[in-house]
């Protein structure tokens, strides 16, 4: 008669046992866990069986990123799943779906890095992105060309014909960018020109330096040996709307033998305060700030006003 008994008490507890084991959170909990990497785990077989299961289907579109800037286009997480021909509608208990959503993100040109994709026990996917913004528009022959500061191109139909001023211009760039957004153009001309117009609008602000000072654009250097593709051999002007020139020289990082970048900022308002514009008194004029005891000033060449 003992036996009997012992086995009554034991059925209740492994039937508990069993809808535990077998309940949505517990499940996709340890999916998540092993989806991001914490632990390394073989995904049982129950699981696996469990796949096709309803209360475990989920519509990608349904998916939650955390909130972009203000360049990034609406419709992101359509567009990620409409380039990685992802299915609608997946198992949550899909081994390796966070891995492949992320390789989705990674791919488009807005995304920067992909953080995490979060597999949560209340049946969602949480994508935590770091989203890229941009920094110049790049002046070609065949048009502009937006990049973000490390020089990867952004898709120029996500721009409206107003943003362009909101966004430093570059000149003189001669080497050809890239076909595709998403995609870095590796010119070190152009970087040592995004790290000008860094300095130029601090925290993506315009109206500090850039608009304040009347700039139209950074002029870059011309470059005819490789040897001159250093930073302390670049030496980079600013155009402003009203036809001066203004000679920087060397860009952040590269002017160790030059003022800094704070004190030639102060030499150029300390002009504005005294003439009004670089135009003035009889300009245009090309303004050159790199020397330590004092401006100097010519008058542009006819030829270049």
């Amino acid at each position: 008669m003992a036996p009997a008994k012992k086995t009554k008490r034991i059925a209740p507890r492994l039937k508990w046992l069993r809808g535990l084991l077998l309940s949505p959170l517990l499940l996709l909990t340890f999916v998540g866990v092993v989806a991001t990497g914490s632990v390394c785990l073989i995904v049982p077989s129950f699981v696996q069986n469990l796949r096709a299961e309803e209360e475990y289907q989920f519509n990608l579109h349904n998916m939650r990123v955390n909130r972009p800037n203000e360049w990034v286009p609406g419709g992101l997480v359509d567009q990620v799943l409409q380039k990685s021909h992802q299915p609608q509608h997946v198992s949550l208990l899909e081994p390796g779906l966070s891995q492949e959503i992320a390789a989705a993100f990674a791919a488009h040109p807005w995304i920067e890095s992909v953080e995490r994709v979060q597999i949560t026990g209340g049946r969602q996917i949480i994508a935590h992105l770091k989203y890229r913004e941009p920094a110049a528009f790049i002046q070609t022959a065949d048009g502009p060309v937006a990049v973000d500061a490390n020089g990867v191109v952004l898709p120029l139909d996500d721009f409206s014909t107003s943003d362009h001023s909101r966004l430093p211009h570059i000149e003189g760039i001669t080497s050809t960018p890239p076909q595709r957004a998403g995609e870095k153009w590796d010119d070190p001309v152009l970087q040592g020109s995004l790290m000008l117009a860094e300095a130029l609008t601090p925290e993506r602000d315009m109206h500090q330096h850039w608009q304040r000072f009347n700039l139209a654009a950074i002029v870059a250097p011309q470059v005819q040996h490789p040897q001159e593709l250093l930073l302390h051999r670049l030496t980079y002007q600013l155009r402003t709307n009203g036809g001066s020139h203004i000679v920087w020289g060397h860009p952040p990082g590269g002017d160790d033998l030059e003022p800094t970048v704070e004190q030639k900022i102060g030499r150029l308002d300390q002009y504005l305060q005294r003439f009004g514009n670089f135009e003035q008194p009889r300009g245009p004029y090309q303004i050159d700030i790199r020397h330590f005891d004092a401006i100097s000033l010519q008058p542009m060449p006819r030829t270049v006003r």
